[in-house]
Parts: C-alpha cells; sequence; structure tokens
C-alpha cells in the first residue's frame, strides 16, 4: 500500500519539478501511519473528486466495497488501497493557483462508511473542508518556499501498528527494485518500531567494479540493461528489457545468483503488481509497457487478444535477455 503513495509522490514531482528528485519519509508509531514528501503542492483539480464508480448503483455490501473504484485527484492509486490502513485521511500540503501559492492547507478524507451515496457525499464535503482552508490560508511568494522540505503529508490514525508493520516489512523486500527501476526517487525514509532504514540509489557501476559490501541492507542487488535487436523471430520489434538479479561472493571470489524471495513480485512496471509473487522467473521483471490486469496483481498472457500475445512476447526477450 505504501508503494502506491510512492508512485504517486513520484509522478507529482517529475511533472512540476522535471529536474528534481523526490524524497520520502514515513513514520510509523502505535497511533499513526505519516507519509510526508517534498517537491509537491495541490491545485484545484487534486482538490477534486474525478471519478467515483461503483459497481451497484445502490447500497453495497462489504464485499461489493472491494469493488470499487475511487480515484480522488492526483492521489490515484495510492487512495486506492490506504483505506485499510484509516477509514480517515488527514491532509497538509501547499497550494497552488494562477502561479499564486499559499501556505499548508488542511482536510480531511473520511470514507468510513460503505454506502455509495454516503461515501460520495462524504468526499464532497471533504472538499468543502479543502477549500474552505484554501482560502484562508495566507499567500506565500514561491521564492520562499523551501520545496526540498516534506510538505505534503498524508496522516492515518490506526489503532494498532500491525497491519502497516506487514506493509512496511513488504516494502523493504520491493523497495530496492523499486529504487532500481524507477527513475526521480532520491531516498525512501521508513521510521518504526524496526527502527530507522533509508534507502537510496547508489552511482551504478559495471558488475566486476561494484563492491558488493557497499550496497545498501547487505542485499547485493544489480540490474542488467538489455536491448534486445530490433530483430526478434523476423518481426520487427525493439524494446528495453531490465532484470533485476540478486547476487553474492563465494569462495574465490567468484559470484553466485541468489535465489528470489517468494514473496517478491517478479513483475514491475517501474513499481511492483503485487499478486506476481508465484511467477516463475529467475529475477526481477521490469518493462514499463506491459499490459497489467485491472487488479494490477499480474499481467495478460493466456488469454486470447493483442494484449496478451505482446506480453508473451516480452516475456520470450526476457527470458533472452536474462541469459
Amino acid at each position: 500500500m505504501d508503494l502506491g503513495l510512492i508512485q504517486n509522490a513520484k509522478d507529482n514531482v517529475a511533472a512540476d519539478f522535471p529536474n528534481k528528485k523526490v524524497s520520502i519519509l514515513i513514520e510509523l508509531n502505535k497511533n499513526e501511519f505519516i507519509f510526508s514528501h517534498n517537491y509537491g503542492y495541490f491545485t484545484n483539480p487534486t482538490l477534486k473528486v474525478l471519478s467515483v464508480k461503483s459497481i451497484k448503483d445502490s447500497t453495497v455490501d462489504e464485499v461489493e466495497h472491494e469493488k470499487q473504484t475511487i480515484i480522488i485527484g492526483n492521489f490515484g492509486t495510492g487512495f486506492l488501497t490506504t483505506h485499510l490502513l484509516s477509514k480517515v485521511i488527514e491532509i497538509s500540503g501547499l497550494y497552488k493557483r494562477n502561479e499564486i501559492f499559499k501556505e499548508l492547507v488542511c482536510f480531511s478524507v473520511d470514507r468510513g462508511d460503505i454506502n455509495k451515496n454516503i461515501l460520495v457525499e462524504s468526499i464532497r464535503n471533504s472538499f468543502i473542508e479543502a477549500d474552505k482552508s484554501v482560502k484562508n490560508a495566507t499567500a506565500i511568494l514561491k521564492e520562499n518556499i523551501n520545496f526540498s522540505y516534506p510538505n505534503t503529508k498524508f496522516t492515518y490514525r490506526i489503532d494498532d501498528d500491525k497491519l502497516a508493520l506487514l506493509g512496511i516489512n513488504d516494502l523493504y523486500k520491493s523497495l530496492p527494485y523499486t529504487l532500481i527501476f524507477a527513475e526521480g526517487i532520491e531516498k525512501v525514509e521508513i521510521k518504526s518500531s524496526n527502527g530507522n532504514v533509508k534507502f537510496s540509489m547508489l552511482d551504478q557501476q559495471p558488475l566486476d567494479q561494484q563492491p558488493l559490501n557497499q550496497q545498501p541492507l547487505n542485499q547485493e542487488i544489480f540490474h542488467i540493461n538489455q536491448t534486445v535487436p530490433s530483430h526478434y523471430k523476423d518481426k520487427p520489434i525493439a524494446v528495453n528489457v531490465r532484470i533485476a538479479i540478486q547476487v553474492k561472493t563465494i569462495e574465490n571470489n567468484k559470484i553466485a545468483i541468489i535465489s528470489s524471495d517468494d514473496s517478491l513480485p517478479h513483475i514491475f512496471l517501474d513499481f511492483p503488481l503485487v499478486g506476481s509473487e508465484n511467477f516463475t522467473f529467475p529475477g526481477v521483471i521490469n518493462y514499463a509497457l506491459f499490459t497489467p490486469k485491472e487488479q494490477r496483481d499480474g499481467i495478460f498472457l493466456d488469454e486470447a487478444g493483442k494484449e496478451s500475445a505482446e506480453n508473451r512476447k516480452i516475456i520470450e526477450i526476457c527470458a533472452l535477455a536474462y541469459f
């Protein structure tokens, strides 16, 4: 669930600060889960509901509730899952309109009721609250704003940190690969009862020049950037396939490949497709143009149609790239 927020933060920075990389801070204690990042601000579109789509037009039950799709502004996919942590999310950040910035605005999003009509009304009230906060905020000159400070913040009130800790434990496994695949992330720092951990990307070097003992968390992670020739089985195709593998040094200073963790997603579209843990491949595949399933838990492979055919073609290329 944390990766959805990370993806949103990265996309937000890429759109408005193309020459900057986002730094992310995740803080977890018994009562709060706080996600904050720098180089971000809110605009009118991010303070409005872009889409509310339900399986049913009438009241939905607990099962159907999980099938709802609710997208709020640029919060995007991160908001689709984070309600599992808390039904009420408190949000604060800078606001911009017509090149005018305002100090931190604060509002909350309450999704505690699964009734569609009540849910829509609750979200509408959230943005009324945000609008009032904007009107009462003080204008501030852009040159007086420290954008490198984590101004954008999402706070989740929780009764217990067990669920959030499970998400963070999964994050430890997939985040190093995300930093390899997704450009635009400077660092991710996590503070919890498990301790303080910071993830950042080192300068990339050829495998025989990279000291294995300098990798974060003692996980030796390298990537192979393989460009397949423009001809493949007599069909014109040119793609960049990125594969990440874990390695370690063994006797006589040789390098051995480490088997992938069974709980690690094996397919990434820069960010992991949670649900692809059982996909059989001796490494982690990243291809930004895979066609994923609607649930984003894998890719179409065995179905008829263009999407599955293209995905299969890329997987075959990945096999060549791996060897």
